[in-house]
């Protein structure tokens, strides 16, 4: 596979991760100051969540920039990426809940941030 179709279906699976992401903001029940209050965990765990996902991405092509050949490393590479990123949809929803468990939702959203920090390396 060249590199090009290759890159291209990492695009199309990140396009569809951040439509999903987008997908889980659920509009308020009524448009007052205080229904859109509600919205503020959601929409931040949203925002870091999609900063993420943009900031592996952009290194990802990066990457790709300096490839000359796809090779086992490369493929592995990217399958890792792709699971990653598959889990951010799930990272954002507990990210944005506000209920018990507070611990277990802020180490699973904060490792799932530093293995996307891990992912992005520019070097």
């Amino acid at each position: 596979m060249n590199k090009e179709r290759f890159l291209a279906f990492t695009d199309a699976i990140i396009a569809i991760i951040a439509t999903i992401m987008v997908l889980e903001l659920r509009v308020p029940e009524t448009v007052s100051l205080e229904a859109l209050k509600t919205l503020a965990i959601p929409l931040f765990a949203y925002a870091i969540s999609f900063a993420q996902v943009l900031n592996v991405w952009y290194n990802h092509h990066n990457l790709f920039k300096r490839a000359e050949h796809l090779n086992a490393r490369i493929y592995a590479y990217n399958v890792f990426m792709v699971i990653h990123h598959e889990s951010f949809s799930f990272c954002y929803q507990l990210g944005g809940k506000r209920t018990h468990g507070g611990f277990t939702r802020s180490y699973l959203f904060t490792g799932n941030y530093l293995m996307g920090r891990l992912l992005s390396f520019d070097g």
